[in-house]
């Protein structure tokens, strides 16, 4: 079997040749009626015979929706970052998300900052300036 690599303990094993692995599709498409399939003989093996995908449609944050396509080749591929890694959509979530984890923790550590947004006249100063950084950002597009 091939080497799984992955954060959940279960334990995952070859199945011995006197027994019958049931799988599905995992696809979009329902199934017209269930097929015998022989000789596959590891998790790989279903994995290529029948090479699930699945098109999703996301929505961002402003109500626009665009469709991303999923494979999996693999156990991993149905996690977190084997999703993530597969999806645009996800990765520029992924960095928003540590982007304002990296606020927050700064946050917490800097107290003259902390001071600045507590006063209303310091924090629309600091407000300006963070503002003024964003189109200087947006310019260099």
């Amino acid at each position: 079997m091939d080497n799984i690599k992955s954060n959940n303990p279960e334990i995952l094993v070859d199945i011995p040749a006197n027994r019958t692995l049931l799988a599905g599709r995992f696809t979009a498409h329902a199934a017209h009626k269930p097929e015998a399939i022989h000789g596959l003989q590891s998790l790989a093996d279903a994995f290529r015979h029948y090479n699930p995908s699945v098109n999703v449609e996301l929505e961002d944050k402003n109500g626009g929706v665009r469709t991303e396509p999923f494979t999996f080749r693999a156990i991993e591929d149905f996690s977190v970052e084997g999703i993530t890694a597969q999806s645009t959509f996800f990765k520029e979530a992924a960095l928003s998300r540590e982007g304002y984890l990296k606020v927050a923790k700064q946050l917490r550590r800097d107290g003259r900052l902390r001071e600045a947004l507590s006063n209303p006249e310091k924090r629309k100063a600091f407000l300006s300036v963070v503002q003024a950084m964003i189109q200087d950002l947006k310019n260099l597009k």
